[in-house]
């Protein structure tokens, strides 16, 4: 893993390169749209190196340029929970939460599944900040169920809404976004 650490920036294709193969088109669509070098698919399919291994190194590379959305593709596609959830808490959720969450609520959903490994999840973590976007999320539908038609909306289903806000409420000032200002300890 050090050595492809240390030539992590080959594994991913410059912006102006001028073609592309198949592989590399598979290899971009696997990775969320970040296109992977012809050198990452011979390393992968001819040497057969982990694709957890390489997308390791892309992570450390993405890390050491401060480019954190790269960095939680490449642990997703690592398979690196514990990791990604470090990461997403630390590095995306601080600056996701100014914009639409929707990136963001992906890499929780797709943390959700891995939760029992992920220390913190439910308390202070990821778990805690889906259940706060969920709620939002709520209550933005409500909101325009609202506008709709005032008379539809089931009271009892506000009643719900509100027990779910509340108990989202509470957890946010349990969220750990660990040092968010860019400095980020792993």
């Amino acid at each position: 893993l050090d050595v492809l650490g240390r030539h992590a920036a080959a594994l991913l294709s410059s912006s102006s390169s001028g073609g592309s193969s198949d592989d590399e088109s598979s290899a971009a669509a696997a990775g969320g749209g970040v296109r992977r070098s012809a050198a990452y698919v011979r390393l992968r399919d001819v040497l057969r190196v982990p694709v957890a291994w390489l997308e390791t190194a892309v992570a450390w590379r993405a890390r050491a340029t401060h480019n954190a959305p790269l960095r939680a593709q490449a642990l997703l596609l690592a398979g690196d929970w514990p990791a990604l959830h470090r990461a997403v808490m630390r590095e995306l959720a601080p600056r996701a939460l100014a914009g639409p969450p929707r990136h963001l609520r992906t890499l929780l959903e797709a943390l959700a599944p891995h939760a029992a490994a992920l220390d913190g999840w439910h308390a202070h973590g990821g778990g805690a900040l889906l259940a706060c976007l969920d709620a939002a999320r709520d209550v933005a539908r409500c909101r325009a169920r609202l506008r709709a038609d005032a008379a539809a909306v089931d009271v009892g289903a506000l009643q719900s809404l509100l027990s779910r806000v509340q108990a989202a409420a509470a957890r946010v000032a349990s969220l750990d976004f660990g040092e968010c200002d860019g400095v980020v300890v792993v």
